[in-house]
């Protein structure tokens, strides 16, 4: 049977047990119907079933890496454990879980451990199982998992009649049996209308309870599962009279010694003794005594070897948990530096534009996308004579200025960078043309005062702009010989690459035709 199979036979556990049992039986032997088996068994109550398929099923998976059905077997190894009364065995089995369901990334098997591990915890560290079943509560309402979304609520619910929080607790019962999938398992049935008659009755509501109290009836009276009838009969026989309360109970610890499960024994057996020792019987109401106080210890061993592997289990988690923020916040420090240092190396340190790094990526990217672009370079005239006029912080100051009024008049699909020196570039991807936003550069340029530092400081620009195309390089060495023309013949102007007019700012005049001039390399000064 293939993968998809056996995750369509386990699908169908809770919704369809029956058909999940035929399919689980189609292969003998199989790890996986072992499994499956194994979970419809310890569901029904049947636990005497359950250890013969999943010891050999789990110790043939530990041989190999983990995968989802390790996690599955773990989990019915742990409910099975706890059902025995070897709550510190089932709490080894939840931790190997996680770990599991951590290793493989699968939220779902971390998510249902650490929910069973929180109703293990109850007692221990309400605190935290409360905020560990919210955890998987949130997740459970996302995903597939039928039964775990009212079983989160039922021990939510549990831990608010804890506190004394009962109302809280009732709401958190009423959403449990509110899911669609509750009735389909009889046992998280009965688990949630018990846990609603019981709450009612502290409440002083009880009447309000007939609804539960017919259907645990039903339960009770038709449903072979033993854990069914006792949950079902406990929540009912509290107000009956002794003698209906010995009819009810007496034949219930035999189906729970017979498959050792030794959950409900102690209370059990307590409330027998109660009723025969209001009916007179003192011998009877002894010997249940005595079974009550044995199956008591018993249960009090178990719980003290639980609570301290509680606490050790507790503490491993929460520091597992702290390593991983840490991880996690390192993680996220590590990726902030590489943002900034990335930003940093691409980033021109002076004007804040992109620098040639950034430039020449970006314009390789469009070239591999086939994009077509525009390339201006765009000169500041007579840049030297101000840095020896005015010193190297005004010379600075103009560079900062005029990066802004290029950023600020540039669409904002354009790069906008610095080229080097007192050279700026523009590239424009797509057919737009990017000569009239150059001009609008050139006058904003020429409008710049710097009166508070050089009062007769006036700052133009020579902008050489290509055709558009593809080859960057191409473009490049166009726009750089349109500038070095538009030097060539007055400066102040906007020219385009194969036009013989130029756009002039100061005079409004038109310049003679352009000069075809020499080839320069790309990155070579134009200062004056």
């Amino acid at each position: 049977m293939n993968t998809a199979f056996w995750e369509h036979a386990w699908a169908a556990r809770d919704l369809n047990p029956a058909q999940a049992e035929q399919w689980a039986r189609l292969l003998p032997g199989a790890l996986e119907g072992q499994v499956l088996l194994a979970y419809l068994f310890w569901r029904i109550g049947q636990l005497s079933a359950v250890k013969p398929l999943l010891t050999p099923a789990l110790d043939t998976l530990h041989q190999h890496p983990p995968n989802v059905w390790t996690g599955r077997a773990l989990n019915t190894a742990a409910c099975l454990a706890y059902s025995l009364n070897q709550a510190d065995e089932a709490l080894h089995y939840l931790e190997e879980q996680i770990q599991v369901g951590r290793t493989l990334g699968d939220v779902v098997t971390e998510a249902i451990g650490l929910h069973d591990l929180a109703s293990m915890l109850r007692f221990v560290h309400p605190e935290r199982a409360g905020h560990y079943l919210r955890e998987a509560l949130a997740l459970f309402k996302t995903v597939d998992e039928p039964l775990s979304l009212p079983l989160a609520y039922i021990n939510l619910g549990d831990l608010e009649q804890d506190r004394g929080h009962y109302e809280a607790a009732l709401l958190c019962y009423t959403q449990a049996l509110h899911c669609p999938a509750v009735t389909l398992r009889p046992l998280v049935e009965a688990f949630t209308l018990s846990s609603i008659v019981a709450t009612l009755d502290r409440l002083g509501r009880s009447a309000e309870g007939h609804f539960a109290e017919n259907r645990l009836q039903t339960l009770a009276e038709t449903n072979l599962n033993p854990e069914v009838q006792v949950e079902a009969w406990l929540a009912l026989t509290r107000r009956m009279s002794p003698q209906d309360v010995i009819a009810r109970l007496a034949p219930l610890p035999a189906l729970l010694e017979d498959e050792e499960n030794h959950q409900y024994l102690p209370v059990l057996y307590s409330q027998l003794s109660a009723a025969y020792e209001a009916e007179g019987n003192f011998p009877q109401a002894l010997v249940t005594l005595r079974k009550s106080v044995q199956y008591e210890q018993t249960a009090a061993l178990g719980q003290r070897r639980y609570v301290a592997r509680a606490f050790e289990s507790l503490l491993t988690l929460e520091e597992t948990r702290r390593q991983n923020a840490a991880l996690q916040e390192h993680a996220a420090v590590l990726e902030r530096l590489n943002r900034q240092m990335t930003q940093l190396s691409q980033t021109d340190y002076l004007t804040g534009l992109a620098n040639r790094l950034a430039l020449f990526h970006q314009a390789e990217q469009w070239q591999e996308d086939g994009t077509v672009v525009t390339v201006a370079l765009l000169d500041l005239d007579n840049f030297k004579q101000i840095n020896d006029t005015w010193g190297h912080t005004v010379g600075d100051l103009v560079l900062q200025r005029v990066a802004q009024v290029l950023q600020q008049q540039a669409a904002s699909s354009d790069l906008v960078a610095r080229f080097g020196g007192e050279e700026f570039i523009v590239v424009r991807p797509g057919s737009a043309a990017l000569q009239p936003t150059c001009q609008i550069m050139l006058e904003a340029v020429r409008q710049l005062s710097f009166d508070e530092v050089a009062p007769d400081l006036q700052v133009t620009v020579s902008v050489g702009v290509s055709n558009a195309g593809v080859q960057f390089a191409a473009l490049l060495e166009q726009a750089d010989q349109t500038l070095y023309r538009v030097k060539r013949t007055g400066k102040n102007a906007v020219a385009s690459s194969g036009d013989g007019d130029q756009s002039r700012s100061a005079s409004g005049e038109t310049a003679p035709p352009a000069l075809t001039g020499s080839s320069r390399c790309p990155n070579a000064s134009k200062s004056s």
